[in-house]
């Protein structure tokens, strides 16, 4: 196994293109959701169902569904 920079190189030139959402609000996370279902977790399982390749939640204004350790 190389290192990261050789991984990078060795990859094939030009764009490669994968379904993604990077832009969602869960219920909880963001005020303007309304609808319980939008979990994180739902959201993951939906992306997962959906063959999306990655998923980001971009929550913000609220903190009351974080977990604290």
């Amino acid at each position: 196994m190389g290192s990261i920079p050789d991984e990078i190189v060795a990859l094939p030139a030009g764009a490669r293109f994968c379904r993604a959402d990077l832009h969602i609000h869960s219920y909880g996370g963001s005020h303007d959701v309304k609808d319980a279902t939008m979990t994180p977790d739902a959201i993951v399982s939906t992306a997962v169902a959906e063959g999306l390749a990655m998923v980001a939640i971009t929550d913000h204004n609220e903190i009351r569904m974080c977990q604290t350790h």
